[in-house]
């Protein structure tokens, strides 16, 4: 895992850095203390994970914590939020 600042540019939101450093976008949000978008300037902490998987169409909380072994509860603490979404990534 490698950790850096990264300067938001203009265009960027918490999804694209999110995605582009492979990050889960609960972790970016929290481990900077977003409580809205990024602005263009802003320095955010960014932790690049390896293992992360990105949510595809079809997935549920139930398959996914079956497919990794853990329980939906632990899942859901993980991904940060009630729900998934298509891109989503989780840090596994």
């Amino acid at each position: 895992m490698k950790n850096f600042f990264y300067r938001v540019n203009e265009g960027d939101t918490t999804r694209s850095i999110s995605i582009r450093f492979n990050m889960p976008l609960y972790d970016l949000i929290t481990k900077n203390r977003l409580d809205c978008e990024v602005q263009a300037g802003d320095m955010l902490y960014v932790e690049r994970c390896d293992s992360v998987y990105s949510v595809k169409i079809g997935d549920t909380i139930n398959s996914l914590a079956k497919k990794f072994c853990i329980s939906e509860e632990e899942l859901l603490s993980k991904v940060g939020f009630p729900y998934l979404f298509y891109g989503l990534l989780i840090s596994i």
